[in-house]
């Protein structure tokens, strides 16, 4: 949903890509609530963070503690 949201807010200005440090599938829930909201992200995937995307994004956002705590090393040029 954060990336849907984000995707919608940002428009083509920012670069979006959205990962975890698990992957839990495709929430049914989340894809009605979202269209209800207007915004499509049934084409989105539920993936795990790689090492690559930490090397690619200059801001890395957290959206609970479990992920926020278990989150890898970040590059010195990476924000949190």
């Amino acid at each position: 949903m954060a990336e849907g949201w984000t995707r919608h807010l940002a428009g083509d200005w920012l670069e979006v890509k959205s990962a975890g440090i698990e992957a839990h599938g495709k929430n049914p829930l989340a894809i009605s609530v979202m269209a209800d909201a207007g915004i499509d992200i049934s084409s989105q995937e539920s993936t795990r963070l790689a090492p690559e995307m930490l090397d690619w994004a200059d801001i890395i956002v957290t959206l609970c503690g479990h992920a926020d705590e278990h989150c890898p090393v970040l590059p010195g040029s990476t924000r949190k």
